[in-house]
């Protein structure tokens, strides 16, 4: 469900192609100094998207404020952009969400496989020590089990079903990361992210999850595959304008327009065409 929030690349200028890559190794390098060399492994795009928003109201990166650092993944120096805490911060969150990935195969009953013992471990969960730089780690674990066991009751609606999370990802994106008093609303924009990332999730993942028994929120909708392929696509419009709409675009606005408007329409129409064709 993670890393659907990345660019077309190909169709960004130079420049922001540049500037977007030293994002990605600034906070890849965040997470190596926090977490380890290992952890890197699972950094996110999602929330480089929103180090993207944050940057464009804050002004935290300049396009022309880059340094060279050395980087094991090619052997060579790469470009990022000046140091910053909320990096630090935004990699604390990068791990914790990349560990909800392992609690919800724990509470499936997949915790078993090789795959997911193997994230377990490079992570590294040892209680609050493990993740420094967020608060009341205990109460927040509390709550994602609470959310994911509601995400299970097919009563509710799929809306009602990921309320919880989407909620409970918003308040840690904005408790942690301090976006408070400014003139983005970042709860917004994070609750509609995780709202975009279940829902592609989902259709993504619909035969599988269906062959295996698994939960998906769109089984019960009581529909044929076209009007749930539309369904998904009218809750992605009403999110990502919720998202758009919230924005200020002081800078790095042709980075998230592609994000927004090219790629994630472009892995829609890869996923519904994946599922249409095979019925």
């Amino acid at each position: 469900m993670l890393g659907y929030f990345r660019p077309k690349k190909c169709l960004l200028s130079k420049e922001d192609r540049e500037f977007y890559k030293a994002m990605y190794c600034s906070f890849c390098h965040s997470i190596k100094k926090n977490h380890g060399l290992t952890t890197t492994l699972f950094l996110q795009y999602d929330l480089i998207f929103l180090l993207l928003i944050i940057d464009s109201e804050l002004d935290l990166f300049s396009h022309g404020r880059v340094r060279d650092k050395r980087c094991l993944f090619p052997l060579k120096k790469v470009s990022c952009v000046s140091e910053n805490s909320l990096l630090d911060k935004l990699s604390d969150l990068a791990i914790f969400v990349v560990y909800t990935y392992y609690l919800d195969k724990k509470i499936d009953g997949d915790d078993y496989r090789v795959k997911d013992k193997l994230i377990h471990k490079l992570i590294k969960i040892k209680g609050n020590k493990s993740f420094k730089g967020l608060k009341n780690i205990k109460g927040i674990k509390e709550k994602l089990v609470a959310g994911m066991k509601l995400e299970e009751q097919r009563e509710y609606s799929p809306d009602y079903r990921i309320s919880f999370i989407c909620d409970l990802y918003a308040n840690l994106v904005v408790d942690n990361l301090g976006l408070v008093d400014l003139e983005v609303d970042y709860y917004k924009v994070a609750y509609n992210m995780c709202k975009v990332m279940y829902y592609l999730d989902a259709l993504e993942d619909f035969k599988s999850d269906r062959k295996n028994g698994e939960v998906n929120i769109l089984f019960d909708l009581n529909t044929d595959l076209d009007q749930i392929v539309g369904y998904v696509r009218n809750k992605l419009i009403s999110a990502l304008a919720e998202i758009k709409g919230s924005l200020l675009f002081n800078k790095n606005k042709k980075i998230i327009e592609n994000i927004i408007e090219i790629h994630l329409q472009g892995v829609f129409n890869k996923f519904r065409k994946e599922l249409l064709m095979e019925n």
